[in-house]
């Protein structure tokens, strides 16, 4: 309610995400505003004894993008349409991290050692990485990491098997293809992995219960599913959205309305 009355005065308004000691304040306003906010937090801050890190402080415009938690948080259109989006996906060092963790993954199992083992080491790395990155628009990424993962597990066997040629490799590792796998365990592929489905929370789970009724709705005659009158009720919200204007939110805004972007963090202790 406080919101939508200081938007009705043209008043900036702010929204606060937090984890741990890091933070993140959206801002509705001009940048005045966002440095006005971040000069009111500094003096509460201080107040505790504590302060804002200049080097992790910043201010920018959702266009421009920032680095909050691992992602890449940025506003631009999206390809083939005039239409513009929030898309978040994998920041730089999030993935320059993930490359240092293979290759020191790579150095450590020793060439004497079987190929399963690296391929075990580098898939349980991989797949909590994947895991926590395929909510975003990940594509790309998956697929640069897929590359560059590859040319490690083969510079690897390379250096195992320094005098067999390539065609000699590829029948002992990849069956005559190009993917290595060894007796036991297979490289993972990020690009199909990603694609995989979700897992179903456990049994006993709250919401196992209710994923399970979902799953068990029955099927009607005209191919639809779930509660009746439920497709009919979408397409009167879809209407009603056309009605309102909904696409005409969705271009860029100028001026003074661009949302502004203030991450704050605590300081290392």
């Amino acid at each position: 309610m406080e919101r939508a009355k200081r938007l009705r005065h043209g008043l900036p308004n702010f929204r606060l995400v937090r984890y741990a000691d890091d933070w993140c304040l959206m801002v509705k306003g001009t940048r005045a505003d966002a440095e006005a906010l971040r000069e009111q937090i500094a003096i509460v801050l201080a107040a505790m004894g504590l302060r804002l890190s200049p080097d992790k402080t910043l201010i920018t415009q959702i266009d421009e993008g920032l680095d909050f938690l691992g992602w890449h948080i940025q506003r631009h259109r999206k390809r083939g349409t005039s239409r513009y989006y929030v898309y978040t996906y994998p920041s730089k060092k999030a993935v320059q991290a993930a490359m240092r963790k293979v290759k020191m993954i790579s150095r450590q199992v020793s060439t004497s050692q079987p190929i399963d083992e690296l391929l075990r080491r580098l898939n349980v790395t991989l797949r909590g990485w994947a895991g926590h990155f395929r909510a975003g628009v990940s594509s790309a990424v998956f697929s640069y990491l897929n590359h560059c993962v590859w040319h490690t597990v083969w510079r690897w066997i390379r250096r195992k098997h320094p005098k067999s040629t390539w065609k000699q490799l590829r029948r002992q590792y990849c069956g005559g293809r190009w993917w290595p796998a060894g007796r036991e365990m297979t490289l993972i592929d990020l690009s199909k992995d990603r694609h995989d489905p979700i897992p179903l929370p456990r049994i006993g789970h709250p919401n196992a219960l209710a994923a399970h009724r979902r799953r068990g709705t029955p099927r009607r005659r005209d191919g639809s599913c779930g509660e009746p009158g439920a497709l009919r009720d979408a397409r009167r919200v879809r209407e009603a959205a056309r009605r309102n204007g909904t696409a005409a939110r969705l271009s860029p805004r100028s001026g003074p309305t661009f949302t502004n972007e203030l991450e704050l963090r605590r300081p290392a202790c």
